[in-house]
């Protein structure tokens, strides 16, 4: 193997490190990987475990953005806390029957410690990113503070700004001159670390190539870091250590400032509810996700929560978020409501469906056998023809 061909293997493997995103399980991304239309994808995948998989990011600059929206992993009531949330958007994922619930009452301290969210002093839920933590942790604290008859108010419009597509269209509009600032210089820094250097290798020695290439790399990383930087100051003012930490990876590993647009845009609606972002992005299967989010948070499985006062936060709060998001998507878009809970295309001698699942029956008198709690719906009567 040549000097060339062995300083492009180095070269790529340390870039194809960075050219991975972590979704967590029950998050959602959208993703265009080659600048077409988005996709949604949930955290399932053959690189990931329990708690979620690898997302490949496109490794040419120029194409793909990812965004990625984390649901509210606690629910909040008037009462108390609990470490669940029955408002699952993605699929087959629920409170456990163990999730942890704590009273106002016994609320002592609560802190954000990086995206852990601490009630305590003691791990209570880890959040999708940093900024949720702080956002949940200050919810909780202004909740605790707040007469048992304010609460209410206070959870309903923290949910009403996770609901907000004013403000998230005005987070996409701010990044765009930053993306487009930021494409145009990692660009042909991919460009200079797989053509030109490999190039040069094969044209001189080793160890120049090595020498000019490791500072024309620095000083494109620098620039990359410098206007990062700035970007993020501008739309992440209080996420300084992720801010700092990112620079420090791109000077220090150049071929990691290629993806300097991921690393801004991953994080930009993480505070979002997950069907605002699909409303806004448009993704090709926007349609059936979000159909099939509206049937699950509309016949909720049987709560299998043991704890009392777990199952109550839990149950009062699905039902809080069913009503804003059902709201919600009337306002923005109602014919995808109503598709959502029209009744499926009848199949030979089916007497009843599942609004779940879909699945049909013949008999329409007990509960869907996939769905516990979800009774079985029964198909309505065909509609006459006028004569």
């Amino acid at each position: 193997m040549s000097d060339g061909e062995t300083l492009l293997v180095v070269l790529a493997f340390l870039y194809l490190s960075d050219c991975f995103a972590w979704l967590k399980k029950g998050s959602v991304a959208v993703a265009s990987a080659w600048g077409g239309r988005f996709g949604v994808k949930t955290g399932a995948g053959i690189l990931g475990n329990s708690r979620g998989s690898l997302l490949p990011l496109n490794p040419l600059p120029p194409f793909g953005q990812l965004y990625i929206a984390h649901p509210l992993p606690i629910s909040i009531s008037p009462d108390g806390i609990c470490a669940g949330n029955l408002h699952s958007v993605a699929p087959g994922v629920s409170a456990g029957p163990s999730a942890a619930a704590l009273a106002f009452e016994q609320v002592t301290a609560v802190s954000a410690d990086g995206s852990i969210l601490r009630v305590n002093k003691a791990r209570f839920a880890k959040c999708g990113s940093t900024a949720q933590a702080a956002a949940l942790a200050e919810l909780i604290k202004a909740s605790k503070a707040a007469k048992s008859h304010k609460r209410e108010h206070l959870i309903r419009e923290f949910l009403g700004s996770h609901l907000s597509k004013k403000s998230a269209s005005k987070f996409l509009v701010d990044v765009r001159a930053h993306v487009l600032r930021l494409t145009v210089l990692t660009t042909p820094f991919f460009l200079f670390l797989f053509l030109f250097v490999p190039w040069m290798a094969t044209r001189t020695s080793a160890s120049t190539v090595l020498i000019r290439g490791a500072i024309g790399a620095v000083l494109l990383a620098a620039a990359i870091g410098f206007f990062f930087y700035r970007a993020h100051s501008k739309l992440f003012p209080r996420e300084r250590f992720e801010r700092i930490s990112s620079l420090i990876k791109m000077v220090l590993c150049p071929p990691m400032a290629i993806q300097a647009v991921n690393h801004l845009t991953i994080p930009l609606l993480a505070t979002f509810h997950p069907v605002v972002v699909i409303s806004i992005l448009r993704p090709a299967n926007t349609k059936p996700f979000i159909e099939g989010f509206l049937r699950r948070i509309q016949f909720p499985l049987a709560v299998s929560i043991s704890d009392p006062v777990a199952r109550r936060v839990c149950q009062w709060f699905g039902e809080l978020q069913t009503e804003l998001v059902t709201r919600f998507l009337q306002e923005s878009d109602p014919e995808l409501l109503k598709s959502a809970i029209s009744p499926p295309a009848r199949e030979g001698k089916a007497a009843g469906y599942c609004p779940r699942c879909l699945s049909q029956y013949e008999s329409s008198s007990a509960d869907c056998p996939d769905c516990p709690g979800v009774k079985v719906a029964t198909f309505p009567p065909p509609s006459k023809s006028p004569l």
